[in-house]
């Protein structure tokens, strides 16, 4: 039908643009706080937050089995990588008694790395199938 978009474009939008979004505030909070970082970073999120009503306001191709099962697939895939990874820094953190991770930093990265990866995972299950 025309005027649909394909869930792989639904995926790039929503995930995709959004995980890089929160990974460019991340990098954004690195920085020491200014006029024009702080300009940029509302720019960033209200971009983000438009990508987020596009995904879901057009209309899209309907969902299949086989998408759902790819979406879970790659949403396992992403956070088991997140439970290790939170693992290993807890870990750290143990042998080295003290917790140095700056959240305010991390977790945008963080965050944004998750829906990026389940968009290049999403991706990559629906182009190689089962």
């Amino acid at each position: 039908m025309k005027g649909e978009i394909s869930l792989r474009k639904k995926s790039l939008i929503s995930k995709g643009f959004f995980g890089l979004t929160w990974i460019c505030i991340g990098v954004i909070r690195i920085f020491q706080s200014n006029i024009i970082l702080d300009l940029i970073s509302i720019v960033i999120i209200i971009l983000g937050i438009v990508a987020q009503l596009i995904s879901y306001f057009v209309k899209t191709q309907k969902e299949d089995e086989m998408s759902d099962n790819n979406e879970y697939k790659s949403k396992s895939t992403v956070y088991e990588l997140l439970v290790i990874i939170i693992s290993l820094c807890i870990g750290v953190s143990t042998v080295k008694g003290i917790w140095t991770i700056n959240l305010g930093i991390i977790i945008p990265i963080l965050l944004g790395m998750v829906n990026l990866l389940e968009f290049i995972l999403f991706n990559y299950y629906e182009k190689i199938g089962d």
